[in-house]
């Protein structure tokens, strides 16, 4: 196990990069995805109340009536009331200000008049109303004061009340027990929480395709790349220990770097949605877990990547260039930062060539949403997805296992020009 030791001092040698892709390049993307989980919340009490806007009403009572006084008590229970001089001037100012969304002014003698029309039963007369330019709420206050003036005048009409101030007072009683500032109760159903958690927890799971394929990929190559050094891999040859033993142990020590990113981010999300998910009362177990394990199994697609570059000994800033170029490419093209219904064709084409895309496939698939919306969440369309994935990672550690075994083979292929000196005479 030395190897194994000698290479994970050589990743903590090196663990800037860990820090800067992992935790720096994580910890974006899932602050990034806690916003949609808080924004998707179903959980917690599953009642949300809309209150209806408060418009700003002046009532300009010329008449002097009880009439005009009780309009003002009837609308202040839906309204705010405001109070403006009776003069052309301020009342023309309020409107051009919108410092109110209704002006209704009752003209002088206009109590009478709707006594007499109400006792003989026909329409009785209009009043000057002006709303503001700048909001419908004083439009729909104007079906408030209708609803008082027809009140009134059935009160009127019918007998229940002989005169006008006993009929004012018994219409504002009614609005009064109406509870006309009741809100509207929207109530979420169970399935509609789990559904709004499941697009944020998706969300979370689809975005770590970015970090953990760059960290992996800069952190694996660089590790092996150390070890194909020349002088390192002259001294490996003239080691006693098997190639195959040596190769497993750099593998192990992968493998142990990639499953300390994995859990880090696997964790930060459970520990996102867990105050969201008490007693897994929105997503079940098997929800959760599903999109964990796709995770993993991506790990070790981010690490057969990463081994495969280190073969070809490629740099320390070629693999750089190379895992945030192509992570970006990942996360662009497979449905991680856009949904694939408003992606272009050509990047759908360009993002199923690409593990990326099957992970969020996967992960669709396991929690029914995105891609897998219209089918629901399918057992078999998330191995069938995994497959595909598991089939990039084994497909690049081929590449990198052939690329190291021929080094070993032919390694005057790869060894350095040198000079030959010779005796002469």
């Amino acid at each position: 196990m030395n190897t194994c030791k000698a290479a994970l001092r050589i990743a903590w040698q090196h663990k800037l990069y860990l820090l800067i892709y992992m935790v720096g390049l994580g910890t974006l993307m899932l602050v990034m995805g806690s916003s949609a989980i808080s924004s998707n919340d179903g959980s917690g009490s599953g009642v949300d109340s809309f209150q209806v806007a408060t418009p700003r009403i002046a009532v300009i009572n010329t008449d002097g009536g009880a009439l005009g006084d009780g309009l003002r008590d009837y609308l202040a229970q839906t309204s705010t009331i405001v109070t403006l001089h009776d003069d052309a001037q301020s009342l023309q100012d309020a409107v051009a200000r919108n410092d109110v969304d209704l002006i209704a002014t009752i003209p002088a003698g206009y109590s009478s008049r709707f006594e007499e029309a109400a006792a003989n039963g026909e329409r009785p007369p209009t009043i000057n109303t002006a709303v503001s330019y700048t909001s419908g709420k004083g439009s729909l206050t104007k079906i408030d004061v209708d609803g008082y003036f027809t009140q009134l005048r059935n009160t009127l009409s019918s007998g229940l009340r002989a005169d006008m101030t006993s009929a004012v007072d018994y219409t504002v009683q009614q609005g009064a027990r109406s509870d006309l500032r009741a809100g509207i109760t929207v109530v979420q159903t169970k399935s509609q929480s789990g559904k709004s958690l499941s697009n944020g927890f998706g969300m979370v799971m689809k975005l770590s395709v970015y970090p953990l394929f760059t960290a992996l990929t800069v952190c694996v190559s660089l590790l092996i790349g150390v070890f194909n050094s020349r002088e390192t891999s002259r001294r490996i040859t003239a080691s006693p220990l098997r190639s195959f033993i040596f190769s497993g142990q750099q593998l192990l020590a992968c493998l142990l770097i990639g499953l300390i990113c994995w859990v880090l981010y696997s964790g930060a999300t459970l520990a996102l949605i867990a105050p969201h998910n008490p007693g897994f009362s929105a997503l079940r177990p098997g929800e959760v877990a599903l999109p964990v394990i796709t995770q993993l199994v991506f790990t070790l697609v981010a690490i057969a990547f990463g081994y495969m570059l280190g073969q070809f000994r490629i740099s320390t800033s070629a693999a750089n260039g190379i895992a945030v170029a192509l992570g970006l490419v990942l996360m662009f093209t497979s449905g991680a930062a856009f949904d694939p219904s408003v992606m272009p064709e050509v990047m759908v084409i360009l993002g199923k060539l690409t593990p990326g895309w099957w992970f969020s496939v996967s992960v669709d698939q396991a929690l029914g949403i995105s891609t897998a919306s219209h089918t629901g969440a399918s057992l078999s369309g998330w191995f069938q997805a995994l497959g595909l994935v598991a089939a990039f990672g084994f497909a690049f550690l081929c590449v990198g296992l052939a690329a190291g075994r021929f080094r070993t083979t032919h390694p005057g292929t790869m060894a350095p020009a040198v000079t030959q000196l010779t005796e002469l005479g």
